[in-house]
């Protein structure tokens, strides 16, 4: 696994400068670089190698986010929730500040673009009930799960499987809640 990583690392440098060249054009092979090499951090258990590589990226991300908010919100919203899917391990609070944050993002441009935005708005919802649910509390765990199903039934229908799943979670939610 050390020779992956090492390969890993190597490639993220190369990506790393082609993206400060040329941001736009190299952020795509610069993303998976990062998501690699943390992943694979993650997959060792040296979560603050994850969380550290994240957050570097976040840190080439931001200014590019702030300048121009439409080019980049899809990469800086996915290396938040990134953060927040690592931070879950280690920091529940930090995790939740992550999220919440891409999930405003999320929720913007979600209003502007339903069939763009949905599943990454519904997925942050479903990951903050997640949270939140882990934390017991269960009246932010149902609010995120109701507004999860109104995005799901929004995007696919009522009758798609993925509002159905949805739908039985809350009901199971509440069913346990009134026991």
């Amino acid at each position: 696994m050390q020779d992956t990583i090492d390969t890993q690392i190597k490639n993220l440098e190369h990506n790393e400068q082609l993206f400060k060249e040329a941001a736009k054009e190299n952020i795509d092979n610069y993303t998976k670089a990062v998501v690699d090499l943390a992943t694979s951090y993650f997959s060792i258990n040296q979560i603050e190698k994850a969380i550290e590589t994240t957050k570097n990226s976040l840190e080439l991300l931001e200014p590019l986010y702030r300048e121009n908010q439409d080019e980049w919100a899809e990469q800086y919203t996915k290396t938040l929730s990134s953060l927040a899917a690592y931070f879950k391990i280690s920091d529940i609070d930090k995790a939740i500040e992550y999220e919440e944050k891409s999930l405003l993002i999320r929720k913007k441009y979600y209003a502007i673009e339903a069939s763009s935005w949905g599943v990454h708005y519904a997925s942050s919802l479903k990951f903050l009930a997640f949270i939140y649910r882990s934390k017991n509390e269960m009246s932010k765990t149902l609010q995120y799960l109701q507004d999860q199903y109104d995005v799901l039934v929004n995007i696919y229908g009522k009758t798609s499987e993925n509002a159905k799943t949805a739908l039985m979670k809350i009901e199971k939610l509440k069913e346990n809640l009134q026991k």
